[in-house]
């Protein structure tokens, strides 16, 4: 994938996506861009729509939570995405 594509990182200051958003920059990538829920709540979607078409992210990586994990059952199927992810960045 080209260094230059720009991505967007929702959740950059979490477990999940700082480790991405860091494994990115080691790997060279340096169009990337991130904002903290005060800067993009991502439950308007009007804001959103908005903030994409201004920003032309070509890719999207979302790694956001609720607080209450427990409402977020991971079936097998998702477990193998979250684990295969990773080793293909």
């Amino acid at each position: 994938m080209d260094k230059s594509v720009k991505i967007y990182v929702a959740g950059h200051r979490g477990l999940v996506g700082s480790a991405i958003l860091k494994k990115l920059k080691e790997k060279g990538y340096t169009n990337i861009v991130t904002r903290t829920s005060q800067e993009l709540d991502l439950r308007r979607q009007r804001d959103v729509e908005e903030f994409f078409s201004k920003r032309n992210a070509q890719i999207g990586c979302f790694c956001v939570l609720q607080r209450s994990v427990a409402s977020l059952p991971i079936t097998p199927t998702k477990r193998s995405l979250y684990t295969t992810i990773w080793p293909s960045l």
